[in-house]
């Protein structure tokens, strides 16, 4: 079955909200991937929801609930679904956080949904099909519209004026990350 979130104690009276974008799911035998950030958040007091790109396309394209059932398609009903997971968990504090293309997610949903936190691990902060991750960034190009395309491929783009929360990206020292890192 197809399924692109996992919500974690959300029967907790934690004030704490964290949304997980697992990675590339290229090399996991797991049909989707894995849902990761698990363990990590497994024993503090948050409240979590993992989510994992079913399509490889950088969180952009189809979503689907944990019945299967598809939740949206673009960006802005992501962030209508995000909005509403966030609503029900009742909490006052939003922190996203990803490595690589959960890295690039969790910039662009967190800057949109204005996170209090974003904590971004070897991000790619554009989409290209020409360099580096030509191959991983033809799945957000294969899976989305043209308006996402123009407004979210390169997250430099993003209207960062209306975000008050503080971003954090970390990245390691391989030559593939230099650019997006510049």
């Amino acid at each position: 079955m197809k399924t692109s979130i996992l919500k974690h104690d959300f029967d907790k009276e934690y004030k704490t909200l964290v949304i997980c974008f697992s990675s590339q799911p290229e090399f996991d035998r797991q049909e989707g991937g894995r849902f990761e950030w698990q363990g990590f958040f497994k024993d503090k007091n948050v409240k979590t929801l993992h989510l994992r790109d079913y399509n490889k396309a950088y969180y952009f394209g189809e979503w689907y609930d944990e019945a299967g059932s598809k939740i949206g398609s673009d960006v802005n009903s992501h962030v209508e679904f995000l909005s509403e997971i966030v609503r029900e968990s009742e909490c006052n504090r939003l922190i996203m956080t990803g490595a690589s293309m959960g890295g690039f997610a969790a910039i662009l949903y967190g800057v949109l949904l204005n996170a209090n936190s974003i904590m971004s691990f070897n991000p790619q902060i554009y989409m290209d099909t020409n360099g580096s991750f030509a191959s991983l960034s033809q799945g957000a190009f294969d899976n989305t519209n043209a308006d996402d395309q123009k407004l979210y491929f390169d997250l430099t783009n993003l209207d960062y004026e209306k975000f008050d929360g503080t971003a954090y990206c970390h990245w390691g020292s391989h030559y593939i990350d230099e650019a997006h890192m510049k």
